[in-house]
């Protein structure tokens, strides 16, 4: 879903990177990051200005980006210690 966004939004990897600024205080993130996300290698952790950063480069509200970035994170069950499946 995520890498739809990019898509829709006309962007490659390494250009949506270069919207989004690093943790730091110079740069931006890189397309390794973006790809790993697409991927499911890493879930973001992006601070409230990164967040805002890619949600004006996606062109979508924040409650439109998906809730996992990745197949890896998919396909594992939302339970909880102690939940099953019914």
């Amino acid at each position: 879903m995520f890498q739809t966004l990019r898509e829709r939004a006309g962007l490659t990897q390494a250009g949506l990177a270069k919207l989004i600024p690093s943790k730091r205080s110079f740069g931006n993130i890189n397309q390794t990051s973006i790809s790993d996300w697409e991927r499911g290698i890493t879930q973001p952790e992006l601070t409230i200005p990164q967040t805002k950063a890619l949600c004006r480069a996606l062109g979508v509200k924040l409650e439109e980006l998906p809730d996992d970035f990745g197949p890896r994170w998919r396909s594992q069950p939302d339970l909880s210690p102690g939940d099953e499946e019914e």
